[in-house]
């Protein structure tokens, strides 16, 4: 929804499409023409041929994947499409390597970035011989997609966790305390021409999830741990590099790779670098002054379904309702184009009864 209001506002007709009829992105005024594919994760090739279908048969000039598994399979089978269309996106390989955790840990390390202390277990059988006791708790993460995260306090848990993530190479790493900030940025083929950083202020779910409620600000280390990553990696197109701030230490530790437009995109939109008009503008072939002045302590949140469930998880219902009378926090709901507005606050109520059945 970020991506077309940004190319809207452009005055560039924008397609979208997706998987569900309930994309948010369908009810915005700026989608001109809505397209259904397959799950690309379900059927990688059906959905390629959807696309390049698609692309036959209507003249489009650039194809921006927005989502992770989009992002992944366009880039594996990019030359099914670029006879049709423009995909300002990296090659496979290193694509491969920024969308699988234990790939990105490793190279990481290898780079010199600053990663949390992390294991990369074969078995469950191998978890005794690796973790240290008192380290607890320690995270377990799926490598592949956004893959599941779970905590855990003591051994055993550890190992039920591996056991049910088992199917997505799932690594462990200690828990990091402290705060997600993000370090976003749009490169062409190695080189930086545009940059943002944010640091998340509201979660959910509030132990660690997507951010609800987001502020842009600046770090020159932050900025150093992002870009010796995406450079040695000499990447194309966008990406968010996740950190997490450790209380302890000080340091920023990388928590993962997005090797797409990311979820708080509307944040740095608002601050001043339009990521989406950027990479249409580099698809094109068109000259970008380097970005990197920004506007600084933006605050952005998303109301529906994010900041409520927020919210009712952590009974701040006062601050929720309080926040749509502050003049300096921008949010998602426009009154020039409410069409997604009625759909996010069905997602809200259909998120909450799910979470009064469990």
């Amino acid at each position: 929804m970020a991506a077309a209001r940004s190319l809207g506002r452009h005055r560039l007709e924008v397609s979208i499409a997706d998987t569900s009829p309930l994309a948010q992105s369908f009810y915005s005024k700026y989608c001109i023409n809505r397209f259904r594919t397959p799950p690309p994760g379900q059927s990688p090739i059906n959905y390629i041929k959807t696309l390049r279908a698609l692309l036959q048969n209507r003249q489009h000039d650039v194809l921006l994947p927005i989502g992770w598994e989009a992002s992944y399979y366009v880039s594996k089978y990019i030359d099914a499409l670029t006879p049709y269309v423009e995909i300002p996106i990296v090659n496979y390989r290193t694509m491969s390597i920024a969308a699988n955790k234990d790939l990105t840990m490793s190279y990481a390390e290898n780079v010199g970035v600053t990663t949390p202390k992390t294991y990369f277990p074969k078995t469950s059988e191998d978890i005794e011989g690796l973790v240290q006791e008192q380290e607890f708790p320690y995270v377990v993460k799926g490598s592949t997609d956004s893959g599941a995260v779970s905590y855990a306090n003591d051994l055993q848990e550890l190992k039920t966790s591996f056991e049910k993530l088992k199917q997505t190479r799932p690594i462990i790493q200690e828990y990091i305390e402290g705060y997600g900030c993000g370090y976003f940025a749009l490169y062409d083929h190695g080189k930086c021409v545009a940059e943002f950083m944010h640091k998340r202020i509201r979660e959910f779910p509030p132990t660690g999830g997507p951010s609800v409620v987001a502020r842009s600000y600046f770090s020159p280390a932050l900025r150093k741990q992002g870009r010796r990553l995406l450079d040695n990696l000499r990447w194309h197109g966008v990406a968010m590099v996740e950190f997490k701030k450790d209380i302890k230490d000080g340091k920023y530790k990388l928590m993962e790779v997005n090797p797409k437009f990311w979820g708080s995109l509307e944040l740095a939109i608002a601050s001043g670098v339009d990521f989406p008009y950027l990479a249409y503008k580099l698809a094109k072939g068109e000259s970008i002054p380097p970005q990197t002045n920004y506007r600084k302590d933006v605050v952005f949140r998303w109301p529906f379904p994010g900041d409520f469930l927020n919210a009712l998880s952590t009974h701040t219902f006062s601050r929720f309702i309080s926040s749509f009378g502050d003049s300096r926090i921008h949010d998602d709901i426009l009154l020039s184009d409410i069409g997604p507005l009625p759909l996010q606050l069905i997602i809200t109520i259909n998120n909450i009864r799910k979470k009064m059945r469990r």
